[in-house]
């Protein structure tokens, strides 16, 4: 088993730490657990400390100078979940959570926990005689002897015949021990980290409660309608032994949206030639839906085989509240779950573009473009010329403020034109146009956005009158790419790659001059309206065979 660790770059290699359990510090100072190199600016000596809480991990920022990040969100303090990244000035972590582990019981606990080992088989209902309908929690003493209908039908609920009402004074509407169950629920729903774990902590209150022998928990799948095993309790004489359903009582339970009691299933002949009755001598069951907002979540099943404590119809009451908060459980989890995915998301991406594109990605539903596919993209390729020389007069802070200030008025170039910013290379950067937003005019958008990164850096060596002046080429091409998340399995970053990306870049490093932008053929077809181009000599790029038409860009005719 895999346990928790950081995932973290220092000098170019990727660091998998493993976290065992001790706190673990991180800073400049060598005596960290985890010491940042001196070269990264804004980290403090003893910056902030990952501790282990429990079964959870937690991120406490130390009083830093500049503060400590989870996903972007400064926090004094705050648990970790997987695959979260915290920043720590520029430096970055990723936090991965131990792999799922199978939960386990303690001798003090009823049973144990075991691997869903369940069987479907198609046996019709024993005699049913309680059932609570949970959208209006009428109770009755039996269930009609509807047609059978398909598991999961997509037609309304089947009907059931209109019962009495519970009589005043049942347990289910007053009685002791529903506080006290119900305020040790309360409590799990408040503590639970994960679905697995509210599923045992509420299971184990179950069998507190029920007189049990096996206990099923199904989650039905939204894409298929088909109930998956999700969790199981067996006592301890039933250790082993697989788990047989009737799918039929669990199609009645769900279509209905009832509660079912089943008792007396070795008396009813239909299940005569059930095996796994036979074997188990099952007495009594019960089985509740996972209801919640008119809608059917998963399942609930317990039975037992002892006839001298079959279950009741107050184990009914207590199996269908419990059921009812399961179902709030499960859907404030998904609710939970998606967050989280579109929160991750949403830092992906705007790793790579402005906040405008992002929120049209996430409500044109294009996040799937992200997959790595083959699409007509324009890449830009730009290296500012004159920093190494400027750079060797500063100091290595200095050195980083000046290139954060620069690149971000070449960043902003780009976000203005709705690209991509894939990565800086040193004093370099590379964008591109088209992807993951899909634009007609990429190609316009891409010269645009380098006439702006021209006019960026003359207005920042204008202010910087002092300074040796910094000048910067450009090279972009538009064509066929491969893009897409792309990388290892711990670490993938959303990128282009294929002959138009090494075009563009060889137009940047040995076709443009310094402050000049090189755009190849597509490229100039696509822009020749706006922007005054002149053709410069073919040339042979290196790894190409053919010979290449480059222009060059030299006036903006809308200006």
């Amino acid at each position: 088993m895999t346990g928790a660790r950081l995932s973290y770059l220092i000098d170019g290699k990727l660091i998998d730490q493993p976290l065992k359990g001790e706190d673990v510090t991180v800073g400049r100072s060598p005596q960290m657990g985890l010491t940042v190199p001196e070269s990264v600016p804004g980290i403090s000596r003893h910056h902030a400390t990952i501790q282990k809480r429990g079964l959870t991990w937690w991120l406490v920022d130390n009083n830093s100078r500049n503060g400590s990040f989870i996903n972007q969100t400064r926090v004094t303090e705050a648990e970790l979940h997987h695959t979260d990244v915290i920043h720590l000035g520029p430096f970055e972590i990723q936090f991965l959570a131990p792999e799922p582990v199978k939960a386990t019981w303690t001798a003090l606990m009823m049973g144990s926990l075991a691997e869903p080992n369940v069987e479907f088989a198609d046996r019709d209902p024993s005699l049913v005689s309680r059932t609570i309908d949970l959208a209006n929690f009428r109770a009755g003493k039996s269930i009609d002897d509807a047609a059978p209908l398909p598991l999961f039908a997509t037609s309304k609920p089947t009907k059931v015949a209109p019962t009495p009402e519970l009589q005043s004074g049942s347990r289910l509407a007053d009685q002791a021990w529903a506080i006290e169950l119900f305020s040790e629920v309360g409590r799990a729903l408040q503590v639970s980290t994960d679905l697995d774990e509210m599923f045992e902590t509420l299971l184990t209150l179950l069998f507190s409660q029920v007189p049990a022998e096996r206990a099923f928990v199904g989650l039905i799948d939204s894409a298929t309608g088909e109930v998956l095993p999700r969790m199981t309790r067996l006592a301890e004489g039933l250790l082993g032994q697989s788990f047989q359903l009737s799918r039929t009582i669990l199609r009645i339970a769900i279509d209905s949206r009832q509660a079912l009691l089943v008792e007396d299933t070795m008396e009813d002949s239909r299940f005569q030639e059930a095996l796994s009755i036979r074997q188990t001598s099952i007495c009594s069951a019960i089985c509740v839906p996972l209801y919640r907002d008119g809608h059917v979540e998963g399942v609930l099943y317990v039975d037992t085989r002892e006839k001298e404590a079959p279950l009741t119809a107050h184990h009914l009451e207590i199996t269908t509240a419990l059921a009812l908060f399961l179902a709030v459980a499960v859907e404030q989890f998904r609710l939970r779950e998606k967050a989280f995915a579109e929160q991750r998301l949403r830092q992906s991406l705007a790793r790579y573009s402005s906040p405008a594109v992002v929120d049209r990605i996430l409500q044109a539903g294009d996040a799937g473009q992200m997959i790595a596919d083959k699409e007509v993209v324009t890449v830009l390729f730009s290296d500012l010329k004159g920093f190494t020389t400027m750079s060797e007069k500063l100091t290595p802070a200095s050195v980083v403020e000046v290139l954060n200030a620069i690149f971000t008025r070449l960043t902003d170039a780009v976000f203005q034109q709705q690209g991509t910013l894939d990565k800086f290379m040193g004093d370099g950067m590379l964008a591109f146009f088209g992807a993951p937003l899909r634009l007609p005019d990429h190609p316009l958008r891409a010269v645009r956005a380098a006439w702006e990164m021209l006019t960026a850096v003359a207005e920042f060596n204008q202010s910087n009158p002092d300074a040796e002046p910094i000048g910067i080429r450009i090279g972009i091409n538009t064509g066929d790419v491969i893009v897409g998340d792309i990388g290892s399995m711990t670490r993938k970053d959303y990128t282009v790659i294929g002959d138009t990306v090494n075009v563009a870049s060889r137009l940047e490093s040995s076709v443009a001059g310094t402050n000049q932008i090189a755009i190849g053929p597509q490229t100039y077809e696509a822009v020749r309206h706006e922007f005054t181009c002149e053709p410069l000599e073919p040339i042979r790029l290196k790894g190409k065979t053919e010979l290449v038409q480059p222009y060059r860009v030299v006036a903006n005719n809308r200006r």
